[in-house]
């Protein structure tokens, strides 16, 4: 069975992009430890994941300022810049397509958002939601 990874599709690899910020910044792996509160160990487990969530990015754009969008856009942008170059559709095409791969990007974290505020809003307890659900 073959595995994929962020090789496999000529990806961005999360971890050395954060690497780079950081290391752009100016903080070794200690000093980011130190800033969040978190071992060496976990820093660089950071570095070596090929994903990474919102969540543990989190701190770091914070700290660095850089949006998570743009970190993350970056991965639509390629995909199209690679489909682009494999067949024939005009750079306007290409651009269309980023921009709509951005949009729906935000649209599905913004219904995320929507669909937890009303989960907490008519299902306070996790009780309730087991016997609406049942």
């Amino acid at each position: 069975m073959q595995t994929f990874s962020a090789k496999n599709f000529d990806m961005e690899h999360h971890g050395e992009k954060l690497k780079s910020i950081t290391k752009t910044k100016g903080y070794n792996i200690s000093q980011l430890a130190e800033l969040f509160g978190l071992t060496r160990a976990a820093i660089e487990k950071h570095f070596k994941s090929e994903r990474l969530t919102r969540k543990v990015l989190k701190p770091y754009s914070e700290s660095f300022g850089f949006s998570l969008d743009d970190f993350f856009s970056g991965e639509a942008i390629e995909f199209a810049n690679r489909v682009a170059k494999k067949s024939d559709v005009s750079n306007e095409d290409v651009v269309t397509l980023q921009r709509e791969l951005i949009e729906w990007q935000r649209k599905y974290i913004s219904l995320q958002s929507d669909y937890l505020e009303l989960t907490k809003r008519f299902f306070p307890n996790a009780a309730q939601l087991a016997m609406a659900l049942s």
